[in-house]
C-alpha cells in the first residue's frame, strides 16, 4: 500500500513539473516594426486630390557664387598662416617688413577677360507643397514634380542641387529577450497547496519630428506550486519586448532627373511618420541654343593731362585728346535670341497616404491605410522669366533723324554700331567727342589703330556730332 502511495506521489509531482516547464516555455514572440495594419489603392479625381494637396512653383536668383577676389594670409588655415610667417620671417629681419610682406595679396587678380558669355543662366525654382487633409494622420507619401521650359531654344544643362528640409534619417532598432527560471523540490507527503497568478504591462510613446518614438511591452507569467510536504516547485516566465524608431534630422528621397532638352523631374518620396509639406529648392542651369554676338567698345584716354612748366618749357593746360589720340579696346558679348518672356510650367502627381482608421495613435503601425493617386500630372501654373533677364540693355547713339552711329573697324573694315554696355561710359564718349569736335573731319581715324566713325554709312562730321544723342536697344 505505501509503495503504491510513493508512485502516486511521484506521478503528481512528474505531472506538476511538466505543467510547470510548459508554463515557462510559453511568452510573446518578436514582432517586426510594421508601415501598416492594411492596405489599399485607389485612383481618384483633380478635385478630390486637390482637397489633399496643393503644389505651388515659383522662382528666385540664384544665390551669388563665392567671390574670386585674390586670397590673403587671412583666408589661410591657421597651419597655413603659421607656414607663412615662418615662411617671410626667415628672409625679413625688420618688423615693418614683415607685415607689408604678409598683408600683401597671395596671387594676382584675375584679368578680365573680352569675351563675355551671358547664354548660360542658374535658377532656383521653389517647389511649395501643402497638405490640405482635415485628419493629422493623413500625409503626403511621394510626389512627382515636371517642370517644362517653353521655349525649345532651351538646353537644360544641369541640376545643380536639391534641397529639402529633411536632414539625415536613423533607422529603428528592435529588441526581444526572454527569460525562464525554474525550480523544483519535491518530499513526499501529505497535503497538496497550488498558488499561480499573472501580469502583463505594456506601453506605447511616439513623438515625430526629431525626436524618438518608442513602443514597449511587457509581458510576465508566475505560476507557483506549493505542495505541502509532498512537492514545492516555482517557474517564472518573463517575455520583454522593445521596438525604437529614431526619426531625427533624416534625408527624404530626392532624385531629379533632365527628360529631353527642356523638361526636369523631381520626386520626392517620405519615409514612415513623415510628411511631404514644405518646400524644395531645385538650382537649374540651362542655356539658349541659338545666341547673338555683339562687339563692345571701350573708349579711354579722354584727356590729356597738363604739363608743368619746366625750364625752356611753358606750362601746358589739360585739353580733350584728338580723336587719334583716343584709345579704344573691343569686348565681345554673346547673350541668348530670347524674343519673349521664358515660361517654366509646374505639374505634379501626387501619392496621398490617407488613414481610414488608426489615425488616433501616433504609431503607423496599426493604420488601416488606403493610397490615393491621380493620373495625369495636375497643372499647378506657370513661372515666368522675364525676357530683359536674358537680353541685355545696351547702348548707342542717333541723330534726330534716328540715323544710327557706326564704326568701321580697321582690321578689314566691318561696319558695325558702336555699342557701349554701360550709360555712364556712353555718356562719357559724347561728351568727348562734342569736345573734341573740332578736330573731327570726314577723313578723321581714331586711335592710331585707324577706327572710324560713320553715320548713315558716311564718314561723321563735325556737324553731325551736334544732334546725336544716346539711346538704348
Amino acid at each position: 500500500m505505501k509503495v503504491r502511495k510513493n508512485r502516486a506521489n511521484v506521478c503528481i509531482a512528474l505531472l506538476f513539473a511538466i505543467v510547470l516547464i510548459s508554463f515557462a516555455g510559453c511568452g510573446a514572440r518578436a514582432k517586426l516594426i510594421k508601415r501598416y495594419k492594411t492596405i489599399a489603392y485607389k485612383t481618384i479625381d483633380e478635385t478630390e486630390m486637390k482637397t489633399f494637396i496643393t503644389v505651388h512653383g515659383n522662382l528666385q536668383n540664384q544665390p551669388p557664387s563665392a567671390s574670386s577676389a585674390s586670397k590673403t594670409v587671412f583666408d589661410l588655415t591657421d597651419k597655413g598662416q603659421k607656414a607663412l610667417i615662418d615662411a617671410v620671417s626667415s628672409k625679413e629681419t625688420k618688423s615693418d617688413d614683415i607685415i607689408t610682406k604678409l598683408t600683401k595679396k597671395l596671387s594676382a587678380d584675375a584679368p578680365k577677360p573680352n569675351i563675355t558669355d551671358n547664354t548660360v543662366f542658374t535658377k532656383r525654382i521653389i517647389i511649395a507643397t501643402q497638405n490640405l487633409s482635415k485628419s493629422p494622420a493623413d500625409r503626403i507619401s511621394s510626389l512627382l514634380v515636371h517642370l517644362k521650359f517653353s521655349d525649345n531654344n532651351i538646353v537644360i544643362l544641369s541640376c545643380d542641387k536639391v534641397i529639402t528640409q529633411f536632414g539625415s534619417y536613423d533607422a529603428g532598432t528592435a529588441t526581444f529577450s526572454r527569460s525562464s527560471d525554474l525550480e523544483a523540490d519535491a518530499s513526499f507527503g501529505g497535503g497538496v497547496k497550488k498558488t499561480s497568478g499573472t501580469g502583463t504591462t505594456g506601453g506605447t510613446s511616439n513623438v515625430v519630428g526629431g525626436n524618438t518614438t518608442t513602443t514597449g511591452n511587457t509581458g510576465s507569467s508566475g505560476n507557483e506550486l506549493d505542495l505541502s510536504s509532498t512537492v514545492s516547485g516555482k517557474a517564472s516566465n518573463t517575455t520583454t519586448y522593445n521596438e525604437q524608431v529614431n526619426n531625427t534630422l533624416r534625408f527624404v528621397a530626392v532624385s531629379a532627373a533632365i527628360i529631353g532638352d527642356n523638361q526636369l523631374d523631381v520626386f520626392q518620396q517620405s519615409v514612415s511618420g513623415v510628411d511631404l509639406s514644405g518646400n524644395i529648392f531645385v538650382d537649374i542651369s540651362f542655356r539658349y541654343k541659338t545666341v547673338t554676338p555683339k562687339v563692345l567698345y571701350d573708349f579711354s584716354n579722354y584727356t590729356i593731362a597738363a604739363v608743368t612748366a619746366s625750364p625752356g618749357h611753358p606750362a601746358v593746360p589739360a585739353r580733350a585728346a584728338k580723336p587719334e589720340e583716343a584709345l579704344i579696346a573691343e569686348n565681345y558679348l554673346f547673350y541668348p535670341n530670347a524674343g519673349a518672356d521664358l515660361s517654366i510650367s509646374c505639374s505634379y502627381e501626387p501619392v496621398i497616404r490617407q488613414v481610414t482608421d488608426g489615425a488616433a495613435t501616433i504609431t503607423e503601425a496599426d493604420d488601416d491605410v488606403v493610397q490615393l493617386n491621380h493620373t495625369p500630372a495636375i497643372d499647378a501654373g506657370n513661372m515666368v522669366v522675364h525676357q530683359s533677364e536674358f537680353v541685355p540693355v545696351l547702348w548707342t547713339f542717333e541723330d534726330n533723324a534716328r540715323k544710327f552711329l557706326a564704326i568701321e573697324t580697321p582690321l578689314n573694315g566691318t561696319r558695325g554700331g558702336l555699342f557701349f554696355s554701360d550709360l555712364d561710359k556712353a555718356k562719357a564718349f559724347l561728351l568727348w567727342l562734342k569736345k573734341t569736335k573740332t578736330n573731327v573731319n570726314r577723313g578723321s581715324t581714331f586711335s592710331q589703330d585707324g577706327y572710324r566713325l560713320l553715320i548713315n554709312g558716311v564718314p561723321i562730321q563735325q556737324t553731325d556730332i551736334d544732334h546725336l544723342h544716346v539711346v538704348s536697344l
